[in-house]
């Protein structure tokens, strides 16, 4: 009976590892932004992350303008800097293989993010 415990449990986890590591947030992803509430493009947007280091940015299209800052994501959430005055702006996530989407949890986030991935 034991060994049929540890055997299915050695079998979770590793089912769980592996859905993990598929889904892993590393790489670059790249969209647009929408704000949420007009439906006006925000810019262009690239995340990338690499373990634990993020950093994100924006190009406005019309002048061409590249802003970067920090990010931090933890589980199905992210923290972006405000590329302008440096707060934090919270987003849940929902991943799946190819694209990434963050949507406003409150707090001064607006816009609606739709990455894809462009790079592991």
């Amino acid at each position: 009976m034991k060994k049929q415990l540890v055997l299915a449990g050695a079998a979770v986890m590793s089912a769980g590892l592996l859905t993990a590591c598929g889904n892993s947030l590393d790489g670059t992803w790249e969209g647009t932004g929408q704000d949420a509430s007009t439906g006006a493009a925000a810019g262009n947007v690239k995340l990338e992350i690499d373990g634990g280091d993020c950093t994100w940015s924006v190009t406005d299209p019309a002048t061409g303008e590249t802003k970067t800052a920090r990010c931090e994501e933890s589980g199905n959430s992210i923290k972006l800097a405000d590329v302008d005055t440096g707060r934090d702006l919270k987003y849940d996530m929902e991943q799946t293989e190819e694209s990434l989407t963050l949507t406003p949890d409150g707090g001064d986030a607006k816009d609606i993010l739709v990455l894809t991935r462009a790079s592991k």
